[in-house]
């Protein structure tokens, strides 16, 4: 019966922190954007864009031509867009996506080989929000805590909001955008910087040396271990649709406590404490009637 209740006071609903739900249609090489995207109970997966309140698009997009021109209609619309760039990314597909508001200019990547790690290193810069403080992804998110960036593209933002970058001592290009912000029409783009693969994850459950050398194949990997990472891709996602996130201390998926869980954790550790200061009082108490008791103690 009480465990029912502190369940049940637990739970996002009774804390009326349960999130609209979204209508997501997803477009990418790998489902690791997507499993991340998924760990909210709210989000759903539609087939097609004519049912999407937003769309997420990992390391893929549409040719300029009709596929694009119908993409870029619904944005236009109303409907939200996140695109995690990678490495396959046409830039000519990104320029006509955002009007030539958003070109790729090179690319930052190690070659591939058994030094790629090592090479890698050398390109990691670390990231700085910039954007407006009244946005979430401010007042949620400790930057200090955010990990470095590693393979990505040098972009050239003509138009738009450039949310987070690079800091000025990035070894390849200082402020390089890391995340931004576009409107177009009634709907609004995230571009998001960072090419994210996942990597033989396989190899290295198998092989002890492979875990301690690191994710074969992967890219960004400890983006992807940030804590905050998921919830970013949760804010994205909402933003873009229009609807209003719940704060990261509140999110069902957040991995802290939040809520009724804290006072449930602090009312734990309350009644462990006057336990504690009870017995000890009882002992003092009982040390003080019998002062016999200790001379026979230390006798022993």
């Amino acid at each position: 019966m009480i465990a029912a209740l502190i369940v049940a006071l637990a739970s996002p609903i009774a804390l009326g922190y349960a999130d609209q739900p979204l209508q997501l249609f997803y477009n990418g090489r790998e489902n690791l954007i997507l499993r991340r995207l998924m760990i909210d109970p709210s989000t759903h997966r539609v087939n097609a864009l004519a049912n999407a309140q937003c769309a997420v698009m990992h390391d893929q997009l549409p040719p300029p031509g009709p596929e694009m021109d119908q993409l870029k209609g619904w944005v236009v619309g109303g409907m939200g867009l996140v695109i995690v760039l990678g490495e396959d990314v046409p830039g000519a597909s990104l320029a006509a996506l955002t009007n030539d508001a958003i070109k790729e200019v090179s690319q930052v990547e190690a070659a591939e080989g058994p030094y790629h790690a090592a090479e890698a290193e050398k390109l990691g810069a670390a990231i700085e929000y910039i954007g407006p403080p009244n946005d979430p992804l401010k007042s949620n998110i400790s930057w200090k805590s955010a990990v470095r960036v590693f393979e990505r593209w040098i972009l050239d933002v003509n138009r738009g909001q450039v949310l987070v970058a690079t800091d000025d001592k990035d070894p390849i290009h200082p402020h390089t955008p890391i995340l931004v912000k576009l409107e177009l029409g009634r709907g609004t783009i995230y571009v998001l910087n960072v090419w994210m693969r996942e990597g033989n994850q396989q190899e290295r459950m198998r092989s002890y040396a492979a875990l301690l050398a690191g994710v074969q194949g992967a890219r960004n990997y400890d983006f992807q271990r940030w804590p905050y990472f998921n919830w970013i891709l949760y804010d994205l996602t909402r933003t873009s649709a229009h609807i209003a996130p719940a704060p990261f201390s509140k999110w069902t998926a957040a991995p802290v406590p939040h809520g009724t869980q804290i006072l449930i954790l602090t009312a734990i550790f309350m009644s462990l404490f006057a336990v504690f200061a009870i017995g000890l009082l009882f002992a003092r108490r009982y040390s003080m009637r019998h002062p016999e008791a200790l001379a026979q103690f230390y006798r022993r």
